[in-house]
């Protein structure tokens, strides 16, 4: 993970950015992270990307975009985009 530890930013547990992050999981069918209450206040998620997104779920899908194709150059791995794509 250290070569990726530019990939990611903090984000505060329970802000709009932190709901976002949890539609994003809901609708990909991913498990969360549990009851807010029960987490630190603070957790580290793929950084945003700068420029004007239509929504806070826009703009985190778009880092988590990001965060694939940066773990992809890494890894040689393909990412979702890319299988989708063939």
């Amino acid at each position: 993970m250290a070569p990726l530890a530019d990939e990611f930013a903090a984000v505060r547990v329970g802000n709009e950015v932190w709901q976002a992050w949890k539609r994003l999981h809901e609708e990909r069918g991913w498990p969360w992270f549990g009851p807010d209450r029960d987490l630190p206040d603070w957790a580290y998620m793929p950084k945003p990307l700068a420029g004007e997104f239509p929504s806070t779920l826009e703009a985190v899908s778009a880092a988590l975009a990001s965060f694939e194709v940066a773990h992809a150059r890494l890894t040689g791995e393909r990412t979702t985009k890319q299988e989708a794509a063939e």
